[in-house]
């Protein structure tokens, strides 16, 4: 049966919906027009389209708000953010710093430091030190003692290496909870035993101490470097405890081979720069140095890029026995690391023996003593080598810190006379020239250079240089920039 339906307009509703809020409009199936309707049908009808119309324009306003109100509750250091939910949730914005500690430079220092080519970082895909790094930033989770130990190294390492700190949490912010974090660890029972957390916790004040009362190191925040030269020279030394009660840890764990390799490796770089920035002995026992390297692993294949006439030139110099013998180590490293890094196989317990022997090399020329000015040059000049050619911000900062050391060693040898051999003399200014950070002594070195050297093309040169200590994968480059 058909329904013939005429024109006419009612209100009404769906169930459960308020009863003004739909309109239906009932036609019979010829109409094609709402003109059709009757004068006050066709006013509701119209009144009914304009607000709908307005209500949907109304309605357009609210999502592009909603929209931005969305963006700005998305997890990025506010509440919402899963970072709030670890043990430094109050400071969760600050832990974008992480990346910095995490990131590729950490993976940069531990393969330079073994005397591998900068280039390397970018080929090699898993560094010795992968796993436990990785475990440390899980670890920052519900660790205070290690997450703020860490956020202080962060905030510390990102002031002195890119200029960047925050006027609201400082560096010394981090570290205060820190200190209070790894006391109550060390206090929390009566017979504490130390793991590779707290180890990580306390070598990171360690260095960070060292940092944040280091003022050459800041040269690119120099209003901080300013503020650290008013330190009390007590303070500048605040590293050293740390370092103490570390060795007091190992000693009472029995030994460093109860803690993973990273520890040792971390704690020595930080004993290394700071008894090289202070001139004095290292903290740490000299126990971990494994001894020469097995030269005899060398392959055939990569023996001709080393450079056979390394530290030959030392043997017509009047230098003391302990110096010519750490010198003709220094060659056999050279030697050792340049051939393995040329290489494609990788072992990681040689890359940790190279760390070890590279850090133990630098250690026994800082040991020496009782050295004359002329042994005290060559001393140093070669500690600058060792540091120049590891190949990183840290390493070249530390071989600048030498410079004044080395001139005032080279002044009270009467460098410029004949009792200075001329090749000593030659590798000595021009290793010092080299250096990258720009100062005051590398200017004056640069003039001695200009003064006490006979112009040469770049190869005779070159040759020169290779007969004490030179490395021209990585140095020919800075020589020739000095353009002698």
């Amino acid at each position: 049966m058909e329904r013939r339906l005429h024109w006419r307009v009612t209100t009404g509703g769906a169930v459960g919906q308020n009863k003004s809020s739909l309109m239906f409009i009932n036609k019979v199936p010829a109409s094609v027009s709402l003109s059709n309707s009757e004068g006050g049908e066709k006013s509701m009808i119209l009144s009914h389209v304009q607000q709908r119309r307005r209500r949907k324009s109304a309605s357009r306003k609210r999502e592009k708000h909603n929209q931005t109100a969305t963006l700005c509750i998305l997890p990025s250091n506010n509440s919402s953010d899963p970072f709030h939910c670890t043990i430094a949730g109050l400071d969760a914005g600050d832990h974008t710093m992480l990346k910095l500690v995490f990131g590729k430079g950490t993976k940069l220092t531990f393969l330079v430091e073994a005397f591998a080519p900068a280039s390397k970082s970018t080929d090699i895909t898993h560094m010795r030190h992968e796993e436990i790094i990785n475990e440390r930033l899980r670890r920052c989770v519900t660790d205070e003692a290690l997450m703020y130990s860490t956020l202080a190294y962060g905030s510390s390492l990102q002031g002195w290496m890119a200029g960047i700190i925050s006027e609201r949490r400082p560096p010394e912010y981090f570290t205060g909870k820190a200190l209070q974090a790894v006391r109550m660890r060390l206090a929390s029972q009566s017979r504490f035993k130390a793991d590779n957390w707290i180890m990580i916790s306390i070598y990171s004040l360690a260095i960070t101490q060292f940092w944040n009362t280091t003022p050459y190191i800041w040269a690119r925040s120099p209003m901080r470097a300013l503020s650290i030269l008013g330190i009390d020279s007590s303070e500048s030394n605040s590293a050293g405890p740390h370092l103490d009660i570390m060795k007091r840890l190992v000693s009472e764990a029995g030994g460093w081979e109860k803690f993973d390799p990273y520890i040792l490796e971390s704690a020595i770089l930080a004993d290394k720069f700071i008894s090289i920035t202070n001139w004095q002995t290292p903290t740490l026992p000299f126990t971990w140095d494994l001894g020469p390297l097995p030269m005899g692993l060398i392959g055939y294949e990569h023996a001709s890029i080393s450079v056979p006439t390394l530290g030959s030139g030392f043997r017509m110099s009047p230098i003391t026995g302990s110096l010519q013998r750490i010198i003709a180590d220094i060659a056999d490293y050279v030697h050792f690391a340049e051939a393995y890094w040329a290489g494609t196989r990788r072992f990681h317990h040689l890359e940790h023996h190279l760390f070890l022997r590279l850090q133990a090399l630098l250690c026994r020329l800082l040991l020496l003593s009782d050295l004359d000015d002329i042994n005290d040059s060559i001393r140093l000049t070669a500690m600058i080598f060792l540091l120049s050619a590891t190949e990183y911000h840290g390493a070249q900062v530390s071989a600048a810190t030498l410079l004044p050391r080395l001139r005032s060693s080279l002044l009270a040898a009467r460098f410029w006379e004949g009792v200075f051999d001329e090749g000593v003399r030659l590798w000595c200014l021009i290793t010092a020239a080299m250096t990258t950070q720009e100062s005051v002594d590398q200017s004056w070195f640069l003039s001695m250079v200009e003064i006490y050297s006979a112009t040469t093309e770049d190869g005779a040169l070159q040759e020169k240089m290779c007969r004490y200590l030179f490395l021209p994968s990585r140095q020919a480059s800075r020589l020739k920039s000095l353009g002698l």
